[in-house]
């Protein structure tokens, strides 16, 4: 059984490995060095040079460290396997624009045993094959939603209602398939705050983590997966009060309460044993 997905991954480039340890020592659960958005075309043989003499001087694979490469159909997705291929190491990778259950059985067989994969949903055809992405089975650990991309192939704002459904869409197929599932950026890097905000609606959603953009962001999005103090009391109330196998249904601060609920409670619990 793969772990599970983090609650934030920061982000950093692969053109800066002077912040790689800064990176992990932010707070985040995980961190991606990105080859992809944050490259510019003409520097991404130099990204790549730079990530593998990176990870190959590491005494040992780091769990924490996840890669985002180029698309996997394009020459500079290939050349990226090709690169990581010869690490011969185990390997999380998100791969961007996944629209086909093909190409990411292709890249978990070209690289072998131990990868863990990640795919980015941000084309309209992604999102109209997810639940099919969702079900591929290992190596797919999760699925990670693109706000940017995906409001420019759907021709929406790039805004939280305009892309409600698409985010709701990409957990139910998570959850049917039974991986995570991580939320994309928030892009107002001078508004911490409204990143937290974002994280604590992303988790009403029902997504695992968030992804961080700057260092800044990796609190408020922690805290935002954070459950309250009120929800976790009322939540040790529930599976307190369930664990009498003879109660079918309770009344906790004026609301009725029933089985159902409990699994939501178990929920809470565990993110907050996670996140203490």
């Amino acid at each position: 059984m793969m772990p599970p997905l983090p609650r934030c991954m920061l982000f950093v480039p692969a053109l800066a490995p002077e912040r790689f340890a800064k990176a992990l020592a932010s707070g985040a659960d995980t961190i991606c060095i990105d080859l992809e958005d944050a490259i510019a075309p003409s520097r991404k043989a130099e990204a790549r040079e730079t990530l593998i003499a990176y990870l190959s001087n590491l005494d040992r694979p780091d769990p924490r460290i996840w890669l985002r490469i180029n698309a996997a159909e394009t020459k500079e997705g290939q050349d990226d396997l090709a690169a990581l291929e010869e690490l011969d190491r185990p390997l999380s990778l998100l791969l961007p624009k996944v629209e086909a259950a093909g190409g990411l059985h292709a890249v978990g067989a070209r690289l072998g045993g131990g990868t863990r994969l990640i795919a980015i949903v941000e084309t309209a055809l992604g999102l109209s094959q997810v639940e099919t992405l969702a079900h591929t089975g290992e190596p797919l650990a999760g699925l990670l939603f693109g706000p940017g991309d995906l409001s420019a192939s759907l021709g929406c704002a790039p805004a939280w209602d305009a892309l409600l459904y698409a985010r709701s869409r990409t957990v139910l197929a998570a959850r049917t398939a039974g991986i995570g599932v991580i939320d994309g950026p928030y892009f107002d890097l001078a508004d911490a705050a409204g990143a937290g905000s974002e994280a604590a609606a992303a988790a009403a959603l029902g997504f695992d983590g968030k992804v961080a953009v700057h260092p800044l962001q990796v609190a408020p999005i922690m805290a935002g997966f954070m459950p309250s103090g009120d929800e976790i009391s009322r939540a040790r109330r529930i599976l307190d009060i369930f664990a009498d196998e003879r109660v079918g249904v309770a009344m906790i601060d004026g609301r009725l309460v029933d089985g159902p609920l409990i699994e939501n409670a178990r929920r809470v619990i565990r993110q907050a044993g996670e996140a203490t």
